[in-house]
């Protein structure tokens, strides 16, 4: 029951991740993922300043530029805008479309981002199918939240068939990409 408690903990921690002012932070960061031309990762950048110093009317303007030029990193940063409503009027369904489009260009953390919010039901209707085949792309290609998320899953049974080892797998390997969480869980589970 301990370890159950701390991963719950943790996960709902972690769960905070999907709200939008996160994800929003996550992507100033420059997290995410890499499929850009060098016009719209300049554009990007300069959102990135925008948003760093405050003035997010022209992040938002020019993350929507280069969103529609295809960079996946202002897709998301775009879509968390338009959740959140920052600087723009609050739509559901625009964020959640910028944020698929950049999931669909393999996007780690919009992968995450998008299966959080199937996972926990938040602004979608809950589907534990997407959740896991998203959250699972993402932990391919070693996110390591999206590791531990799956590994928490697993632990749970949430959404899948409740499996230890396969939790373990996961929880490992979010370790190993340095997720002090991850590292916390399997300690206790070795208990």
């Amino acid at each position: 029951m301990k370890i159950q408690q701390a991963l719950n903990l943790s996960m709902k921690k972690n769960i905070n991740l999907f709200h939008i002012y996160l994800i929003f932070i996550l992507a100033l960061a420059g997290c995410a993922g890499q499929q850009v031309n060098e016009e719209s990762a300049s554009i990007y950048q300069q959102g990135m300043d925008a948003a760093t110093q405050g003035d997010y009317a022209t992040a938002f303007d020019l993350y929507k530029k280069s969103a529609n030029m295809g960079n996946d990193d202002a897709q998301l940063a775009l879509g968390a805008m338009y959740l959140a409503g920052l600087s723009t009027a609050q739509d559901i369904q625009k964020g959640l479309m910028w944020i698929q489009k950049a999931a669909d260009q393999e996007n780690a953390l919009a992968q995450l981002t998008l299966g959080g919010m199937y996972l926990e039901g938040k602004g979608v209707t809950q589907d534990y199918q997407k959740a896991r085949n998203l959250i699972e792309k993402a932990a391919y290609q070693e996110h390591a939240l999206a590791q531990f998320t799956l590994g928490g899953m697993y632990l749970e049974g949430k959404g899948v068939t409740q499996d230890n080892q396969e939790a373990r797998k996961w929880l490992q390997r979010a370790a190993d990409n340095g997720l002090s969480q991850a590292k916390q869980v399997l300690q206790q589970m070795d208990q």
